[in-house]
């Protein structure tokens, strides 16, 4: 009766090469995340001092109300479809909008009515997330503060609306995808080393 010794067992077998070539994929992948998608907001985002707005983390990445966040989850779970990155002078239906920016938008709140150079500077930094594909919504929503900006669990509120806090704004929105930032504005925060300026998840 012939012995098989462990070595000669049939079964599937990874030679060195191949070990090496699929770590190196592994690698890459992660890499090229890292650069696409950013790091996960390792550093909380920071805001001017003489803005008039103030950050805040969130408990429930887009809220802090246990009832929302049960609603959200509930949307989730059913249609889960959000809006496309946009502008909008209206008030959208404010469950999927909030809910984008569980799914790495920028959502921006401005107070339904305001007008005036706030609203013409969120409409600029609409522009350039438009043309680089960065996930961005803009939209009315009835509120007391002008503008409520949502990223990575943290909310920018600025109970004024004009230009100062709309450019506060734009670098709050540009510490997450950096091809939002205004190149004129020597205010902007400098961008982090992977910046996440990913294509829209509508567009793909």
């Amino acid at each position: 009766m012939h012995e098989h010794d462990e070595d000669d067992a049939p079964g599937f077998r990874l030679g060195l090469p191949t070990i090496l070539v699929l770590g190196a994929l592994l690698v890459g992948s992660l890499v090229a995340g890292l650069v696409v998608w950013g790091t996960g907001g390792e550093a909380p985002p920071t805001v001017g001092a003489a803005s008039g707005c103030t950050v805040t983390p969130l408990k429930y990445t887009v809220t802090n109300d246990p009832a929302v966040f049960a609603e959200q989850k509930r949307f989730e779970s059913t249609i889960n479809a959000v809006p496309k990155p946009g502008f909008y002078d209206r008030v959208l239906d404010p469950i999927p909008t909030l809910h984008a920016a569980s799914h790495s938008f920028v959502v921006v709140f401005a107070r339904e009515g305001l007008g005036g150079a706030g609203i013409d500077g969120l409409q600029a930094m609409e522009r350039a997330a438009v043309a680089t594909k960065a996930p961005v919504v803009v939209s009315r929503r009835r509120q007391d503060a002008a503008f409520v900006a949502l990223s990575r669990g943290y909310e920018l509120s600025c109970a004024e609306g004009g230009a100062v806090q709309a450019a506060e704004v734009r670098r709050f929105a540009a510490q997450e995808y950096a091809s939002v930032a205004d190149p004129a504005d020597a205010g902007t925060s400098p961008a982090p080393s992977t910046p996440n300026d990913a294509p829209s998840p509508a567009d793909q």
